[in-house]
């Protein structure tokens, strides 16, 4: 298993986990909820590379698709977001929305 992205720095190591689907969530007792297998997956990955020298990982489920919900999760130690990203839009909002998203994740 690969992850599809992985940015680091000496501060910081992200993990992206990039997912197209039409829907996202998953609908449980008239709730939406995040596909479990993206967040066991992208865990996967992270409990990896935190048996490896380094910062601490970050995991984002990232979206490919109009705006949802942006959520963050602390799971066993790990922070995990989710973020969406329209793909319909012109190229130059896309890639300004890929450095907002790199922004916000250097924290």
């Amino acid at each position: 298993m690969l992850t599809d992205v992985v940015l680091t720095t000496s501060t910081r190591r992200v993990v992206i986990e990039a997912k197209f689907y039409a829907e996202p969530y998953s609908h449980r007792y008239g709730s939406k909820k995040i596909i479990s297998e993206h967040l066991y997956q992208l865990l996967t990955y992270m409990s990896h590379m935190r048996a490896t020298e380094g910062p601490e990982p970050i995991g984002v489920l990232l979206y490919a698709g109009e705006k949802m919900q942006e959520l963050e999760y602390h799971l066993g130690g790990n922070r995990i977001f989710t973020r969406s990203l329209d793909l319909d839009l012109d190229w130059q909002l896309i890639h300004r929305n890929l450095l907002d998203l790199a922004t916000e994740l250097r924290g």
